[in-house]
């Protein structure tokens, strides 16, 4: 296992001499292991590392696993942070899926304490079966080639470089290397709970596929994300450079010329909205194929001054310069 995350992070430049990282660690075996594999790369690449653990509070045993983790950074010498919020409420009030909510409270909890305390990077330890199962998720549920892309060992989140190791060690690596050096772990026995989607393509899916189809879907998939991830950096090289062209950004709002659009290549296009809206908006959360479709149709074929609302308060209105992008708020619209 060793031997694969050095090469992914010589590859992609995960890490370098002098960083400091902050740890996202469960208690689970993958961020166990991951903490171990830590200890060894603070001396060779002289880093300083912290380690956090969030609270979701969804489970009984979950104030065990922060003091298991608080265990673990003490023998590591490592600082401790942590932090515990009521998901379940927060989703029900929200309405919003558990899965999604404990991501995104997670995502803020490590990066508020890695901004406060000075750690450039965060690493997280997905695995390879988890990118495959992601792929699977996304595609199940629908995706364009950027959700397919799935899972990228390295992406910058509010100014704060998330960075993800053991993305091409397997489950059954880090479960040989635990039981090789007698490191012992928690087991999450939600992980076993099939009405979540993920366990559900992790059990039952992914074991059909196997046994139906070949036995090898797993590095099948692995190897197809890669693809994607190496087609998707070249289109996004190109949509940078055709959105410098036809965008202009202003206090409240997103101008872009449709007549330089319509020049360039219609999935080029998609990204330069992609990326106007999220310049706007912050993510593109609730995003449908259906929103790309209306929005063509506005560049397309709509009459000037239509507009298309678009999820969270966001509509694009067709004007004769070109398309504008705003935030529509609760007391009105922003100009």
């Amino acid at each position: 296992m060793i031997p694969k995350i050095s090469v992914i992070i010589q590859k992609y430049f995960l890490i370098k001499k002098g960083d400091s990282v902050l740890l996202a660690v469960s208690g689970g075996p993958d961020s166990v292991a991951m903490a171990h594999v830590f200890k060894e790369l603070i001396k060779v690449f002289n880093l300083n590392i912290g380690i956090a653990c969030f609270n979701h509070g969804i489970r009984e045993e979950s104030d065990l696993e922060v003091e298991f983790v608080r265990k673990l950074a003490s023998d590591l010498n490592a600082p401790f942070y942590t932090h515990k919020k009521n998901i379940s409420k927060i989703a029900e009030d929200q309405k919003r899926s558990l899965e999604e909510v404990a991501r995104v409270e997670r995502y803020q909890f490590l990066i508020q304490i890695a901004k406060k305390n000075g750690y450039q990077k965060i690493a997280v330890a997905h695995n390879s079966n988890d990118q495959v199962e992601t792929f699977l998720h996304r595609l199940i549920r629908g995706a364009g080639l950027k959700g397919l892309m799935s899972i990228s060992c390295k992406i910058n989140m509010q100014g704060v470089e998330i960075i993800r190791p053991l993305l091409s060690c397997s489950r059954n690596e880090i479960e040989a290397y635990l039981e090789k050096f007698k490191i012992s772990s928690c087991q999450d026995k939600s992980n076993y709970e099939v009405k979540f989607t993920r366990n559900k393509i992790r059990h039952n899916l992914l074991p059909y596929l196997k046994d139906e189809f070949n036995p090898n879907i797993e590095n099948i998939i692995y190897n197809t994300v890669e693809n994607i991830q190496k087609a998707y950096s070249f289109i996004e090289m190109e949509a940078e450079d055709a959105f410098k062209r036809c965008v202009k950004k202003e206090a409240f709002c997103v101008k872009i010329k449709t007549d330089r659009l319509k020049r360039v290549h219609p999935y080029i296009i998609r990204e330069i909205i992609r990326k106007a809206i999220e310049s706007i908006k912050g993510n593109l959360l609730r995003f449908e194929y259906s929103h790309w479709v209306e929005i063509e149709s506005l560049i397309y074929e709509r009459p000037y001054e239509s507009v298309v609302d678009l999820p969270q308060g966001i509509w694009i209105e067709k004007t004769k310069g070109g398309l504008i992008i705003r935030r529509r708020e609760k007391h009105g619209t922003e100009r």
